[in-house]
């Protein structure tokens, strides 16, 4: 059904505080970005930036290298403003004007038919350094045995000097970290990003130390960019296209001053590093530092793992800029390594692909606790939200806010309606709390505290994402779950077929006002059904059994 322009332009509401809702979803929904464009557009421009950056690391610093580390948030960026100017534009042609949430960077400013401001966050970070913390804690000598203990179990060793020769140096403290750490024979000393990150930098033209890429290779990333606007069914303005080649010179500036800075002092630089996510930018420059200075680096899986799905995002996230990645089981293993994208793949050898031992007992999260049931012996329902988003915009694309709660609100009236006392866990790096109209007129309980603690008073868990660490949590308990598939990820078929032994799963689609659909009958059947599916193998092949 299509939407026919108003005779006089209406407001637009982007902030979900403002959405007017009721049990039939948000009124007057309108979206007219489909995720098919917001895919087109990506997948199109990781294509060119890719093959941009593919590079050889016998050649030193060169420019394609330094656009491997930052081409993924370069990336983002663009897929911000492809969103903003498909909105403004598409919106406007509907007879609706955005209204952009309180201080916006983006949708406001295109709007206006000018650049966003240059001072970008990322940018101003990898300027002023890795920020230290503003916390009072311990002195530096405890917050680091402390760390050691945490890391690799208490033990004398923490009192001896770290060495760089022998020491493997983890930088980020995941479960999968310190799970690996312990069940390592050798000995793993944790490191603080401000080792390394903790002056700031200030590239200028007197030295080749800050130079941006060459003219030449940000046209290419540029022209990469535009194709992909041009397949998301939208141009690239003059206005954005010149933000966008800026962004990315003082980016690329800004990074060769970190790796430049780093190989001066690459006797600091450890011989075995340890990290998680790839995508992390600190983590991405230390990477290549490390690389590059001769030593190696070994990569770790997070959240729930991604071997059930199709490469894409590991291939540009993870696997850039290391030796070895480390995941949770053979089956993760063996999957990754066939749905390896070579094609996205920056560096010419592939890293090696192993998981880690895991215990033979399941210990479940230290959080989890079976309670009593709450309200009178209703059964209850625990939905953790995927993010609200505002104007940014995820690698793995996320539901946009107004089509999320559009879909919350009347999930939420049905599970009232059906008798289900019903619990929502917001997602902690939200931009917004979730609308009042759901704990005013819905009776939604609200909890803030991590899922872990939360979990344990529900009957069933129902979502819509099957990436979060919430999910990995809930597959370590014997708690029923269901999903609902909105086609978020591509689920690989033998790694579906097993998970629907483990939970229901409800066809979920995008109708042609793209709203999200389910049969509702079928997830009350769903809900239903839950308690008696107890297969164990999903969480044998994919998911292991890491103490947390």
């Amino acid at each position: 059904m299509g939407h026919q322009p108003s005779a006089r332009p209406a407001e637009f509401p982007l902030e979900v505080s403002r959405l007017q809702v009721d049990r039939e979803g948000v009124r007057g929904y309108l979206w007219p970005l489909g995720r098919d464009e917001l895919l087109a557009m990506r997948d199109t421009a990781l294509s060119g930036l890719a093959s941009a950056s593919r590079h050889d690391p016998r050649a030193g610093l060169s420019d394609p290298e330094i656009l491997s580390v930052v081409f993924v948030q370069f990336l983002a960026e663009a897929m911000v403003l492809y969103q903003a100017r498909a909105l403004c534009r598409r919106l406007g042609e509907l007879g609706h004007i955005p209204s952009a949430p309180p201080n916006d960077r983006v949708f406001s400013t295109v709007l206006a038919g000018v650049p966003p401001p240059a001072d970008h966050p990322l940018l101003r970070k990898l300027a002023e350094g890795f920020p230290a913390t503003r916390r009072p804690g311990p002195p530096a000598w405890m917050g680091r045995v402390v760390q050691e203990s945490r890391l690799q179990g208490l033990s004398l060793s923490v009192l001896l000097p770290r060495d760089r020769g022998r020491d493997i140096l983890a930088i980020d403290h995941s479960t999968l970290i310190t799970h690996h750490a312990r069940t390592f024979s050798g000995r793993v000393r944790p490191l603080n990003y401000r080792e390394f990150f903790a002056e700031p930098v200030a590239p200028g033209p007197s030295s080749r130390a800050g130079e941006p890429l060459a003219g030449p290779l940000l046209d290419l990333a540029l022209a990469a960019v535009d194709r992909g606007f041009r397949a998301g069914n939208e141009s690239l303005p003059g206005f954005l296209a010149r933000y966008l080649r800026d962004w990315l010179a003082r980016a690329t500036g800004l990074v060769r001053a970190r790796l430049v800075s780093l190989l001066r002092r690459r006797s600091d630089l450890p011989l075995r590093l340890w990290t998680g996510s790839g995508a992390n930018i600190w983590s991405r420059v230390l990477r290549h530092a490390v690389r590059e200075a001769g030593g190696s680096v070994t990569g770790h899986d997070h959240g729930s793992g991604a071997g059930h799905i199709d490469g894409v995002a590991k291939t540009v996230a993870d696997f850039e800029s290391s030796d070895e990645f480390v995941t949770y089981t053979q089956t993760q293993v063996r999957l990754l390594e066939r749905e390896m994208r070579s094609d996205l793949l920056t560096q010419a050898v592939p890293p090696r692909i192993r998981s880690v031992e895991s215990p033979r007992a399941v210990r479940l999260p230290r959080a989890w606790r079976r309670r009593p049931r709450a309200r009178g012996g209703k059964k209850s329902v625990l939905y953790p939200s995927t993010f609200y988003n505002g104007e940014r915009m995820h690698f793995m694309v996320q539901i946009p806010d107004v089509v999320a709660v559009d879909w919350e609100a009347r999930l939420f009236a049905r599970l009232c309606e059906w008798g289900y006392d019903v619990v929502l866990k917001p997602h902690p790096d939200s931009v917004s709390p979730p609308p009042d109209v759901y704990t005013r007129d819905f009776g939604v309980r609200i909890r803030s505290e991590p899922f872990e603690r939360v979990m344990g008073e529900a009957d069933v868990i129902l979502s819509i994402s099957s990436l979060s660490t919430a999910f990995f949590n809930a597959l370590l308990t014997d708690l029923p779950i269901v999903f609902v598939d909105f086609g978020l990820v591509s689920w690989l078929p033998e790694a579906r077929a097993v998970f629907e032994k483990r939970c229901p799963v409800v066809h979920g689609w995008f109708d042609e006002n793209r709203r999200a659909q389910v049969d509702w009958p079928e997830l009350r059947e769903a809900i239903e059904r839950a308690p008696s599916l107890k297969d164990d193998a999903f969480r044998q092949e994919f998911v292991g059994s890491l103490p947390h």
